[in-house]
């Protein structure tokens, strides 16, 4: 039984850090007192580059060029019809797109799939 927690916590552990992490650097743009947590945002650049290169890529396929973020690479993933597409679709609408509210949607095209 302790295997099937790791087989799925290990996935899916990296993205809910990088999504913590989202929401403080957009909300950086915003300004304020958000602009204390600078050191956390560029950790999360970072993490958000190396896990679109690695776990992101296993999961989807390998980024074009230009699409050095997992944003930038589900901007492309949202538009496809099969699962992958679906999932991408879920979590921009529900998890990327509604903290982003300082220049329109982060990641644009997301009902264009459905």
């Amino acid at each position: 039984m302790t295997w099937l927690l790791y087989a799925t916590a290990v996935p899916v552990f990296p993205f809910v850090a990088l999504w913590l992490r989202y929401v403080v650097a957009i909300n950086y743009e915003r300004g304020g007192w958000w602009r204390l947590l600078v050191p956390l945002a560029i950790r999360a650049a970072v993490l958000d580059i190396a896990l679109n290169y690695t776990l992101f890529a296993l999961l989807t396929d390998w980024p074009r060029k230009g699409e050095y973020t997992i944003s930038k690479h589900m901007g492309r993933l949202v538009t496809w019809q099969n699962k992958r597409g679906a999932a991408c679709r879920y979590a921009a609408k529900y998890f990327i797109n509604p903290w982003d509210k300082v220049g329109g949607p982060h990641i644009p095209n997301v009902d264009e799939g459905e």
